[in-house]
């Protein structure tokens, strides 16, 4: 008896700070291992209307159906409604901005991010995701602080510090911390695409001092992390056409082509390499490989 009183004391007490229940069936907060609420973290005993909660996730999963097809305007509108339902849904939040960002509507996106950071605060993928928005948008220290933040999270991070090397390389061109942070990302040996990347960027580095073979040297080594990565492939190409190796030069263009955006204006390049490499035979049968 004294149980049963003891439980209704509580339900009033709960009816009393978090108001009247709302219309239609109470939605307790699940619990259990692996439960993540996609709504909002911050309490447990937040009561959610069964009809709002349902539209979200319902509005949450078509946005992601539209998105994998393409179809972005679509995806935003359904991701937008299921945030209308439920403000503090961070997954809808988090797929709004990723949609946003890929649509070119970047301070929308930087506004959603900051949304979900707010929900989410260490969630250390979402700091190197906005420090990829700032970096479009060329606001470089806001890049390097939101980079800086994400290692902070996670220190095992390797794309951060991928990030914060091509920063520091190619935007600020301070070399000595670029070469740091792109070692740092290669020693987690945690992520082929940031090994990769850094070791093309430090293979770029050393091309530009004339350190030949120490570049070919790290293209080969991007191209053995990530055999799909196209760039290191053009730069081989352009050593090799100089050395006059041509076999292997053509080699390299030819992958880089297989693999390279067509749209790329590099692409026009390599193919001009390998109408030159294709002279080179007629004139001089004789050449080849050293």
């Amino acid at each position: 008896m004294k149980k049963n009183i003891i439980l209704l004391l509580l339900i009033i007490l709960i009816i009393n700070i978090y108001g009247c229940a709302p219309a239609g069936n109470i939605v307790p907060a699940k619990t259990g291992a692996g439960y993540v609420n996609p709504f909002s973290s911050q309490t447990s005993l937040i009561l959610y209307d069964t009809a709002k909660v349902n539209r979200a996730v319902f509005l949450y999963e078509k946005g992601l159906k539209a998105e994998k097809e393409g179809l972005l305007d679509q995806a935003i509108t359904n991701f937008s409604g299921a945030i209308e339902s439920a403000p503090d849904y961070f997954d809808a939040i988090y797929s709004l901005a990723k949609v946003y960002n890929k649509n070119g509507s970047r301070e929308k996106a930087l506004d959603l991010y900051k949304k979900a950071i707010h929900l989410k605060p260490d969630i250390a993928k979402l700091y190197n995701e906005t420090g990829d928005i700032y970096r479009d948008m060329n606001k470089l220290d806001s890049a390097i602080e939101s980079y800086q933040k994400a290692i902070d999270i996670d220190p095992a991070l390797a794309e951060s510090y991928a990030n914060l090397g091509l920063m520091y390389s190619t935007r600020k061109y301070i070399i000595e911390k670029a070469v740091y942070y792109y070692n740092k990302a290669i020693d987690l040996n945690n992520d082929p695409h940031s090994s990769a990347i850094s070791h093309f960027q430090l293979g770029m580095i050393n091309f530009f001092k004339n350190n030949e073979q120490i570049a070919i040297n790290q293209f080969k080594l991007a191209i053995n992390k990530l055999p799909d990565y196209a760039p290191p492939y053009f730069k081989l190409g352009e050593i090799y056409f100089r050395k006059e190796e041509e076999g292997l030069a053509i080699e390299m263009f030819e992958k880089y082509i297989k693999l390279a955006d067509t749209k790329n204006d590099q692409v026009i390049e390599a193919k001009k390499y390998l109408k030159k490499l294709d002279k080179m035979k007629i004139t001089n049968p004789e050449l080849k490989n050293k």
